[in-house]
């Protein structure tokens, strides 16, 4: 049997076109999947960075505000527990000895947990002395000003009965450490 050349078009024209599907399926199409997840990949990965990167600038407003509020210590990483009782109260009696707080005694006081923030502890130093009324400001503006992060957690100020231009003054002073985990 001999093919007419309508024919034998027909037929190369079939087998070109089964051998354009077998092409396609076998590989323009895993080729055409590969691309579509490698992009649906790139745009989650987008979305992840973009996300990180309003964290990181939601951060970095956070720390400009607080650094206006408790001075350069905010930017400083958080000592143990042990070494910032030991900071806290060299730092108690360098700024209000500074500022003209005479400190009759400073107790420690037990750290407490902080509840929004795992592994930190409150570090508290309840300080009690004198000081004159016009000072009282200055001594706790220079608590602000501080190196090291300070709070003045609590005060009570109570007039000298002896000396009407004398206060009594009991603070509790606490700063921030960061819990040891006890490891066995």
């Amino acid at each position: 049997m001999t093919l007419s050349p309508r024919d034998r078009r027909a037929l190369a024209l079939g087998a070109l076109g089964l051998a354009l599907i077998v092409l396609a399926r076998v590989a323009a199409l895993p080729v055409l999947d590969r691309w579509r997840q490698a992009r649906t990949e790139a745009a989650c990965c987008q979305a992840a960075l973009t996300a990180r990167a309003q964290s990181v600038s939601g951060v970095l407003a956070q720390r400009g505000r607080l650094a206006g509020r408790y001075g350069r210590a905010i930017n400083r990483p958080l000592e143990p527990v042990d070494q910032a009782e030991v900071t806290l109260l060299r730092a108690a009696k360098d700024v209000l000895g500074a500022a003209g707080f005479a400190p009759g005694e400073y107790l420690p006081q037990r750290p407490r947990q902080v509840r929004e923030i795992p592994g930190v502890d409150y570090v508290c130093l309840e300080v009690r002395g004198q000081c004159q009324e016009s000072k009282l400001p200055e001594c706790l503006a220079a608590v602000g000003r501080a190196e090291t992060l300070l709070f003045i957690d609590r005060i009570t100020v109570v007039v000298d009965s002896k000396r009407p231009d004398q206060l009594n003054v009991t603070m509790l002073l606490a700063t921030l450490g960061r819990r040891q985990e006890d490891t066995p």
